[in-house]
């Protein structure tokens, strides 16, 4: 990286910003991680929980979508099958 004739005071001036800016961007991907884990768990509770039924309704609160699945299904996507 080239310094473009700055001086020591502007050199040191944006060393200074870009430590605070990585500071930012290491505590926005540590959030970033917990929520990422967090929806692991819910999904896998969810998961858990819908195991027991035959079939099962999932609305969303999109007014456009409706979707009826079945437990075959629900075990594709606990498989990682998919569709």
């Amino acid at each position: 990286m080239e310094n473009g004739g700055k001086t020591k005071k502007q050199l040191l001036i944006e060393l200074i910003s870009l430590r605070k800016r990585i500071a930012e961007l290491e505590t926005l991907e540590l959030h970033h991680k917990q929520n990422e884990e967090a929806l692991l768990r819910n999904n896998e509770l969810l998961l858990q929980r819908l195991n027991g039924y035959d079939e099962f309704y999932a609305i969303s609160t999109s007014k456009d979508l409706m979707i009826l699945e079945l437990k075959e299904q629900l075990e594709r996507l606990r498989l990682g099958l998919g569709n």
